[in-house]
């Protein structure tokens, strides 16, 4: 419990500072599976959107940011506890993506969540593993992997033990 609350505090510390020196005038611009594939992403539809925004002439006008939403990973965690993609729908890995995506000069962003599950809408997947419990270690994966951006929902978490400690920490309402 105390490292948990150790990494919520440095989130909170990072995003607070982040929030005082990052300046823009514009949100977060780039794609995300979610929006049209809902959470049945693959490697050809992520790759085959990445080239679309370069090849639109989206990248050079800020949309840089890749996103693989929910459905991408495993439905079980490695022996040794990290998160794993679904190696079925992304044959060649999430390093190899991340690579790939960064070859095209964009970033690649990662999706997990808050709760037990990630959230899914493929009734036969369901119970997609998310980072309750693995904060730290999912994180050194999304790094090692070449995330540059995180979507973190908040589905499967129970509101009132997981939920209102980290709200109540961010804001003071």
């Amino acid at each position: 419990m105390v490292a948990k609350q150790a990494v919520l505090a440095g989130l909170i510390a990072l995003c607070r500072h982040a929030a005082a020196v990052v300046r823009t005038s514009t949100p977060q611009l780039g794609w995300n599976s979610y929006n049209y594939y809902s959470c049945f992403p693959n490697e050809t539809i992520i790759k085959e959107n990445a080239q679309g925004l370069v090849d639109l002439g989206l990248a050079e006008k800020g949309y840089d940011i890749v996103t693989t939403d929910c459905g991408w990973p495993s439905t079980n965690r490695t022996a040794d506890g990290r998160i794993t993609w679904n190696s079925t729908l992304f044959p060649s890995g999430f390093p190899a993506l991340g690579e790939y995506i960064h070859d095209l000069g964009l970033q690649f962003g990662l999706y997990s969540g808050a709760g037990r599950w990630q959230c899914n809408t493929d009734p036969e997947h369901i119970f997609l593993v998310a980072s309750l419990g693995y904060e730290t270690e999912d994180a050194q994966s999304f790094a090692e992997w070449g995330g540059d951006a995180l979507k973190y929902d908040n589905c499967w978490a129970n509101e009132t033990e997981d939920t209102h400690p980290l709200l109540n920490s961010i804001s003071p309402s």
